[in-house]
């Protein structure tokens, strides 16, 4: 896996391999415009043995024609989506293709796709690790082609997403930069509410954005050739008052800048053919310097080859900081300077405290979501919308599964099985009426998620679809109950190895059960693991940005935010030992804090802690560590220590199963810390917890706590205890009557 940043030359990388390798380079690409950008550039310098194999063939002939071709050993190299490696039709081109010619190389280009996009709306990103080693390997010698995986930014998080999605396990696989500063891009965060958003663009368009070039306005959007000032707008939706088209349009009449509209879907008021080719049209020209300004979705966030872009603006607090980093690379890829900003509208803070919560529930956010008129929307649940198609309740998701294995009757014996999309998964309550975006609901993406997730199971092995008629082909295992629960366990390991005991403790109460229900509580358990992990590490990660927005003041404090979250740092070897210690790793936390010694260190722990979080978001030390670094920094934030040390313990007792005695051990030095920078925070904090303990756990934390803390659970103990007085006073007075 090869991390370089952008403009560092990472597909030369690939493309040099692949003319020195025999055979064919496959490259699994996210979107079209990117596999044009790719093949236009190899043309320039006269590889003309490429094709990109994609929705943009319409003609089924020429589409055909192209996978037989590719199936010959026409092509050099081939850009795919990795939706083609479930046709069933790209398989046996593949299939005959290894026979006689071998793939030289398998890349993911724009690698973090697989962990952003897979786990949210491409689920077939999350099957390419296994498909195409299968499908690549010679037939012969069984050998299989190296994979080489691409990315310009990549957190922890998303880094071991990758790694593990990938099954990229060597030790020495990865290769990443000494840093991943770049200094040639600027960074300016402005705040405002969401109804005066435009007048900001207006004023950085007009009023910001010439002067910092010396110029004027009529002349700095003038097209100059390679000297053009090129700069993107991002939009968080297709349509709408947020989206691409609107802006776009509003840029034009009242600006009167020249500019063009691009976005993975086609706006409404396109049919599917035009847009496509408004799209390519569009494309050329602001690759070719014809147009200064590109009004677009995070769809053109990545790869394109543009070295003269000298500004991006963020229209919305983007969905993470890895996010944002990677849409403003776009920028100085000549290494010019350039400018990144964001237009940040949080406008109702308490409400989003309350989204972002760690502790919360994907169903109390949903409450709160619903509630939401489309009038009071601001850039937090603006992101929600989408994170709540992704993530649509742990119930839905559920029944989701259940209706799949109603329609493929007896799972007991290995077969394979074809079916089109079942009826109930046709339509789907939690569609918002309100939001003209782009994310609508699509009932082949619950389908094949929920068959991924039976595939997590061990219950499905793999499956194609068909995607003229939506037919789905599933080859069923016939898997045991102990097969199953050795499939879940092993999954689980790959995400938290300190918890995987756990949860196949829990597994193994279901064995007695009849093989239906015994299904039924595995999914379950797999879905609760999967909103436990992976929805809250979302969450997090738009957490961590909404903070950086609120925090990052100027062009320095948003730079060592971003490096801290990004680069691996001192603490990086201590967080890998830490999450793999015993006992959710309790006693190794209290060394790991120990070695920060100013609040600069602290600061710079706060930023490792953060990313690890991402993937590890119930962890119970790293979120302690994530509360305990963000009282020693100098811009402390109280809500966010209250947050992660209750959601802490909370972990440590019901996810971890670790010892009453030592969790509130651990809650004791973790208070006691506290209270040395905020004596009031450390008291609010432990009356919110012992609402939550048991009278054993509270008398334990007692004997941990310092005496100017521990008279809150020994007064509420009192208080209890006097209640219960009262009531067996009462009560023997009645007795007595």
């Amino acid at each position: 896996m090869l991390l370089l940043p952008t403009g560092a030359g990472k597909s030369l990388v690939y493309q040099l391999s692949s003319l020195l390798l025999p055979g064919i380079t496959i490259v699994i690409d996210p979107i079209i415009s990117l596999m044009e950008d790719q093949i236009d550039n190899l043309s320039l310098v006269g590889i003309d043995r490429c094709i990109a194999i994609s929705s943009l063939m319409e003609d089924q002939e020429e589409k055909t024609r192209a996978t037989q071709l590719f199936g010959q050993g026409e092509y050099l190299f081939a850009y795919i989506s990795p939706e083609r490696l479930q046709i069933e039709e790209f398989r046996e081109q593949l299939r005959s293709l290894t026979v006689g010619i071998p793939i030289s190389l398998i890349v993911i280009d724009e690698a973090h796709c697989v962990s952003e996009w897979g786990h949210d709306f491409r689920t077939s990103y999350l099957n390419i690790g296994k498909t195409s080693r299968n499908l690549c390997k010679n037939p012969n010698s069984n050998r299989i082609p190296p994979l080489l995986a691409l990315t310009g930014t990549a957190s922890r998080a998303v880094l071991k997403d990758v790694q593990r999605e990938l099954q990229i396990e060597d030790f020495e696989a990865i290769v990443t930069p000494k840093t991943f500063d770049r200094a040639e891009l600027k960074f300016e965060i402005i705040h405002t509410p969401s109804i005066n958003k435009f007048n900001i663009l207006k004023g950085i368009l007009i009023n910001k954005l010439p002067p910092l070039f010396n110029t004027t306005s009529s002349d700095f959007y003038q097209p100059h050739g390679k000297q053009t000032n090129a700069g993107l707008v991002f939009c968080p939706h297709v349509d709408g008052e947020y989206g691409v088209e609107m802006i776009e349009q509003k840029i034009k009449n009242e600006l009167h800048i020249q500019t063009d509209i691009y976005s993975g879907k086609q706006p409404k008021n396109y049919t599917s053919n035009e847009y496509k080719n408004k799209k390519k049209n569009a494309t050329i020209k602001f690759k070719r310097n014809k147009i200064p300004l590109f009004v677009c979705t995070k769809a053109f966030g990545m790869g394109i080859d543009k070295p003269n872009i000298r500004y991006t603006i963020h229209y919305n607090i983007p969905p993470s900081i890895e996010s944002f980093y990677q849409e403003a690379g776009r920028a100085g890829r000549d290494k010019k300077t350039a400018y990144c900003f964001i237009i940040a509208s949080n406008d109702y803070k308490p409400r989003s405290h309350k989204l972002l919560d760690p502790n919360a529930k994907i169903e109390d956010i949903n409450k709160i979501y619903a509630n939401i008129s489309k009038d009071v929307d601001d850039d937090i649940s603006r992101n929600m919308y989408f994170h709540l198609n992704s993530f649509q309740g742990i119930e839905n998701e559920k029944k989701n599964m259940e209706t799949i294995l109603n329609h493929i009757g007896d799972i007991t014996h290995p077969k394979k099985q074809s079916f089109t999309i079942p009826n109930k998964l046709l339509y789907n309550k939690n569609s918002s009426p309100k939001d003209d975006s782009d994310k609508k609901d699509n009932p082949r993406e619950k389908t094949e998620k929920a068959i991924y997730h039976l595939k997590l199971l061990g219950i499905i092995s793999d499956y194609t679809l068909k995607y003229s008629n939506d037919e789905f082909t599933i080859y069923l295992t016939g898997a045991s109950k102990e097969d199953i629960i050795e499939t879940y366990s092993q999954y689980i390991e790959s995400y938290q190895f300190g918890r995987s005991l756990a949860e196949k403790n829990k597994a193994l109460k279901f064995l007695s059960l009849p093989f239906n229900e015994f299904v039924s509580k595995m999914i379950e358990l797999l879905l609760n693991f999967i909103y436990e992990v992976i929805e809250k590490g979302r969450r997090r990660a738009l957490s961590e940005m909404v903070l950086l927005c609120e925090e990052g003041k100027n062009d320095q404090e948003i730079r060592q935010r971003i490096l801290r979250y990004l680069e691996s740092t001192e603490y990086s070897e201590q967080l890998e030992k830490l999450i793999s210690e015993e006992n959710g790793g309790l006693l190794y936390c209290i060394d790991v804090f120990n070695e920060a010694r100013s609040p600069n260190e602290a600061a710079e722990l706060r930023g490792q802690v953060s990313r690890y979080l991402e993937s590890y978001p119930d962890h119970p030390s790293l979120l302690m560590l994530r509360a305990i670094s963000e009282i020693y920094t100098k811009e402390k934030n109280a809500e966010v220590v209250k947050q992660n040390f209750l959601v802490s313990i909370s972990s440590a007792l019901n996810n971890y199963n670790i010892e009453d005695n030592l969790v509130c051990n651990f809650a004791g030095w973790s208070a006691t810390l506290i209270a040395k920078r905020d004596t009031f925070l450390a008291k609010d904090i432990i009356s919110d917890l012992i609402n939550g303990l048991l009278r054993s756990q509270i008398r334990y934390l007692i004997d941990a706590l310092p005496f100017e803390l521990a008279d809150i659970p020994a007064w509420h103990l009192i208080s209890e205890l006097n209640k219960n007085c009262q009531s067996l006073i009462l009560k023997k007075g009645d007795y007595n009557e």
